[in-house]
């Protein structure tokens, strides 16, 4: 029992810092706009980073993991106060690198949290609740009781790779300036609706590699391909960005499909 609600705490955590980083956030940043607005946020993120985790662990809240979290909104805010001066340096350059070692910083520092807030256990309280709340949906009592933990670590997977996959192929492209930067029409109107494209594109990889269907990926694939040909049999620029954002974002996808079925035994 105890080692089974320790998993259900980990997935739990990391459930708070998708939500947060790969959804509230994105909301969030679109309002930024000048280093006193850039500030705000980072305060604001900051405190919804904790709010977060705070809440998904509810049940099992200890002093250690509030102090922990404490600890890891800070760093949040460290993080973000420094990107206000970012303009000074080379962002293209420095996006994608920093970004990718925020995600595992942060994950890491979740790792550590929960490890030193070990044995943990559920509040009377909270047992209750929860057993009032499923027993007032039946049909989800069992799944939700023996796969609760899994279920998390599943959302917080497509809430990766549907935002953190976006900004890794952002990132990687915005290394190709000449791809990237230019001003031909086709690129230009073909950005907005190729982020979309590319998140369905991940979240069915995703589904395809945690349901075993690999050979589905491929059909996906042969359909995009069809679609863009005359595209990219005339636009030789159009088909470097849309063969180097494709291939990153099904690597993304694979690879984090990958893991999780190794991680969580499907």
């Amino acid at each position: 029992m105890g080692n089974e609600i320790h998993t259900r705490a980990l997935a739990a955590m990391l459930f708070g810092y998708s939500l947060f980083e790969f959804l509230l956030r994105r909301k969030w940043q679109t309002q930024v706009n000048d280093g006193r607005e850039k500030m705000k946020f980072a305060v604001r993120g900051s405190f919804g980073l904790f709010i977060s985790l705070f809440i998904v662990t509810l049940g099992f809240t200890s002093l250690q993991l509030v102090l922990s979290y404490i600890v890891i909104a800070g760093a949040n805010f460290l993080h973000e106060s420094l990107r206000v001066g970012a303009s000074k340096w080379d962002a293209r350059k420095k996006t994608l690198e920093g970004y990718l070692f925020k995600q595992v910083l942060f994950v890491i520092g979740i790792f550590i949290a929960w490890r030193l807030a070990i044995p943990l256990q559920l509040h009377g309280w909270y047992v209750s609740v929860e057993q009032w709340l499923l027993a007032s949906i039946e049909s989800l009592n069992h799944p939700l009781k023996e796969h609760g933990g899994v279920l998390m670590i599943l959302i917080s997977t497509y809430l990766f790779v549907i935002d953190g996959g976006a900004s890794i192929v952002r990132g990687l492209l915005n290394k190709f300036a000449n791809i990237n930067d230019t001003k031909q029409p086709t690129l230009e109107q073909s950005r907005n609706m190729g982020e979309w494209i590319g998140i369905l594109e991940r979240i069915i990889t995703l589904t395809f590699v945690l349901t075993d269907n690999y050979s589905a990926i491929a059909f996906a694939l042969t359909a995009k391909s069809i679609a863009r040909f005359k595209e990219l049999e005339s636009d030789k620029k159009f088909a470097e960005y849309y063969l180097i954002g494709t291939s990153t974002s099904l690597a993304v996808a694979i690879l984090v499909g990958l893991t999780v079925k190794k991680l969580i035994g499907m």
